[in-house]
């Protein structure tokens, strides 16, 4: 016996299987009459093919089957873009944080730095599922494009203070509380 009920039935002869495997295949355009043309064979017959092989009942079935196979995999590929994503993240933010270590903070424009941290905070944001509309903002003060140049430069040497932390403490395994 069939082990679904998309696939050939003990009752059902070749020819009948045949024609129910152009029908399935037919899409959403399918025809008993597209069918009997193709083959060759009345409308009649593939009428009483559908009836007695339930060929609707059948095609329903498989096109659930094919829908969640689909939905898995979506599923199993976005799981695969998130990871890749955090790690892409990850290195940016942890590039960054070496890039500011070097940088020459009075020959950097304050939007040049908070465009870069903001798009790094942005992809980690996008990655965990929270929203993306990431405002750079000091923990008591103003968006990073309210501070002057001088406060700018204060916070973003706190933030790369910060971000060396955690960094260091993300490769040692170590969380910082």
């Amino acid at each position: 016996m069939a082990s679904f009920a998309w696939e050939r039935r003990e009752d059902e002869s070749a020819e009948a299987f045949e024609a129910f495997t152009h029908y399935r295949d037919f899409g959403a355009n399918r025809s008993l009459a597209k069918v009997g043309q193709e083959l060759g064979k009345s409308t009649t017959l593939m009428e009483k093919w559908s009836k007695k092989h339930q060929w609707v009942r059948r095609v329903a079935l498989w096109e659930a089957e094919e829908d969640r196979l689909w939905l898995q995999g979506l599923h199993t590929e976005r799981r695969k873009m998130a990871q890749r994503q955090a790690r892409l993240a990850a290195t940016m933010q942890g590039k960054l944080v070496d890039w500011l270590g070097a940088t020459d903070f009075s020959k950097l424009t304050t939007n040049e730095a908070s465009r870069l941290f903001e798009v790094a905070c942005r992809i980690e944001q996008a990655v965990l599922g929270n929203p993306t509309n990431v405002n750079v903002t000091h923990s008591s003060g103003p968006y990073v494009e309210d501070l002057s140049p001088e406060e700018t430069l204060d916070r973003l040497r706190s933030l790369y203070t910060e971000l060396s932390e955690v960094v260091a403490d993300e490769f040692s395994g170590t969380t910082t509380p």
